[in-house]
């Protein structure tokens, strides 16, 4: 009898499986701070409502603070903050500031966010090279290639998002694996942060459960749904109590299309807004066409028109016969599902490209560029003028008489592209320089030089790139503390100035387009579009006295928010003052009032009521 003996392979193949990890957690670090620099980090933005939610935490640790935010009021009357990540918080905050506590969770979460979309890829694509690309789209310019504004990129503390997201994109790569209990489990743990997120996911895998029912004996559907009901329980209780505490009405149907139309009303968004996202669609759907395994064509197309149903019946339901439970639930948002699973696809195609040449290899990268948005000089809507080069560099090899014209048609839609750049936008010249470069790392990688790793060349130019991108931009665009690139914001200023120079209880009038005056200045305004964004999820009440103060402040069209506020005159604001005990009012330059002045920097001034208010 032979016996075979043990061979010291084994303990290499541990090593190497060892190493191999390694370098995949330095290389998901790496890339972590490339997307973090990058794309940058904003606690307080004029167009996103973050401090918002830093208002209304900072409310429940200390209750003293914004007694006179109608704003805060309608939260807690509402129980408006479900997620869990509300009850952690107070325990988490005795221990770190706020703002740092968002800054590192945001990091942390941007890793494991990155982690799932390369363990996802190349779950999908069984390549290396694309999953590393994907990581790559994924930017803040993803919101701008879809509708709904599902807010993909975690660059800011919102919500439970930045928890919702990475394990959403956990579950489907547990899910696409066929671990439908574990990824169930996740979607669970997950509603717990964000319980309209996870809906969407939910609606996805629910259509994928429906068309393969032959697959999921009743023992596995009780196990998945048992897997979810479990850590998703919290949650639900938590749901079925705010049930029914939000508005409804023709005025709050008026405000959703006032301030919160960009995520619920198709038909307010603009030409521009429609021409991105059908590009981009456009694209994806052509990557998805080649991507080379059915299964997977077949379940991210179920997943795509599980999106498509949703955002078909939030059009319905919104523009067309008006349902405030629908509208409330935000189903344009669930493009995030799909915005995932394309960078994928399109990842995968753009490796798939670039291997053919290093013409091929050039337009695989400006196809990135343009999605990433990091070069400003490249207009994003020419993606459309790339278009017919992908699709022919995909499909050419399939028909023999169209193949020796790929890299014709490569050349002529890069060249296209080039003079667009130069004619119609201002650096335009940049732009054949970066296609030079890029040109040139192709020939360097496709030459593999003393066989070294083609990818080599392609990183080094990134960190060029990125070099390049900082310089150009002043260093890192991280908002913290008021302050970024070491220079104070002119409205975090203004704001200290206020703190410093009011009481507790004081109120400020601000123009309703400046959110966030609340975020350093620990002082409450009378409103603002941000407070007003929420009235989606609040009260008619809430609705009422935020339309009679944005009134009051000369909003009274669904686009005459600045130019009102400026046509007020000083008797105008000081009856405004006057009505709701305002003590102090800000102004964007070059706007004044005959106000006593208490503080002005370059784009602010600060004015006190001579009569009003809690000053007297």
């Amino acid at each position: 009898m032979h016996v075979q003996t043990p061979t010291a392979s084994v303990p290499g193949r541990i090593v190497s499986l060892n190493k191999k990890n390694v370098l995949t957690l330095t290389l998901l670090l790496l890339i972590t701070c490339h997307s973090f620099l990058m794309n940058g980090y904003y606690s307080s933005h004029r167009y996103l409502t973050v401090a918002t939610y830093f208002s209304s935490i900072r409310n429940q640790l200390d209750p003293e603070l914004f007694k006179n935010s109608i704003y805060i009021q309608a939260v807690n009357r509402d129980n408006l903050r479900i997620g869990i990540l509300y009850d952690v918080l107070p325990y988490v905050l005795t221990r770190i500031d706020l703002e740092t506590f968002a800054l590192l969770q945001t990091v942390a979460s941007l890793c494991f966010m990155l982690a799932g979309i390369y363990a996802l890829a190349v779950t999908l694509t069984r390549s290396r090279p694309a999953a590393i690309v994907a990581t790559l789209l994924y930017t803040t310019q993803l919101n701008n290639w879809t509708l709904g504004s599902p807010a993909p990129y975690l660059n800011f503390f919102h919500h439970g998002l930045p928890y919702t997201y990475p394990l959403t994109v956990w579950s489907m790569l547990f899910f696409f694996r066929r671990h439908y209990v574990t990824a169930l489990l996740l979607t669970g743990i997950s509603y717990n942060f964000h319980p309209m997120g996870t809906l969407f996911l939910l609606c996805a895998y629910g259509l994928y459960w429906l068309l393969n029912r032959r697959c999921f004996t009743l023992k596995l559907s009780l196990a998945c749904l048992c897997a979810f009901m479990l850590p998703a329980l919290p949650g639900i209780i938590k749901t079925i109590n705010h049930i029914g505490s939000g508005g409804h009405g023709a005025q709050w149907l008026q405000g959703v299309r006032w301030v919160a139309g960009y995520t619920c009303n198709p038909s307010i968004w603009t030409g521009s807004q429609w021409l991105h996202a059908g590009v981009f669609l456009m694209l994806s759907c052509c990557c998805l066409c080649a991507f080379p395994k059915r299964a997977v064509r077949r379940t991210v197309t179920i997943f795509w028109i599980a999106v498509a149903c949703m955002c078909l019946v939030g059009t319905v339901f919104a523009d067309i016969v008006p349902v405030p439970f629908i509208i409330k639930l935000s189903l344009w948002r669930s493009t995030v599902i799909y915005l995932f699973l394309a960078i994928i696809c399109i990842a995968r195609a753009c490796v798939q490209i670039g291997r053919r040449s290093p013409a091929h290899a050039l337009l695989a990268v400006t196809v990135i560029a343009l999605l990433t948005g990091y070069l400003p000089q490249l207009p994003q809507a020419s993606l459309a003028l790339l278009l017919p080069a992908v699709w022919w560099s995909l499909f050419a090899d399939r028909w023999q008489h169209l193949r020796k014209a790929s890299t014709p048609v490569t050349l002529a839609a890069l060249t296209l592209l080039c003079l667009t750049a130069i004619l119609f936008m201002k650096g335009g010249l940049w732009v054949p320089v970066f296609m030079a470069g890029a040109l040139l790392l192709a020939v360097i990688a496709s030459a593999r030089f003393s066989n070294a790793n083609p990818l080599l060349p392609w990183a080094l130019g990134l960190m060029v790139f990125d070099a390049a991108v900082m310089i150009s931009r002043g260093g890192p665009e991280i908002y913290y503390h008021g302050r970024m690139q070491g220079k104070l914001d002119p409205w975090a200023e203004v704001q200290l100035a206020a703190r410093d120079i009011s009481h507790q209880d004081d109120l400020f009038i601000v123009p309703p387009l400046c959110n966030d005056f609340y975020h350093y200045s620990e002082r409450a305004v009378l409103g603002d579009w941000a407070e007003g964004s929420t009235l989606l999820y609040l009260d008619n009440r809430f609705t009422e006295q935020w339309f009679e103060r944005m009134h009051a402040l000369g909003w009274t069209k669904m686009y005459n928010a600045e130019e009102g506020f400026n046509n007020l005159t000083t008797g105008a604001i000081q009856n405004v003052a006057d009505t709701y005990g305002a003590a102090f009012v800000v102004t964007t330059k070059p706007k004044k009032f005959d106000l006593p002045k208490v503080f002005e920097n370059s784009r602010y001034i600060l004015y006190r009521f001579d009569h009003g208010g809690n000053n007297q």
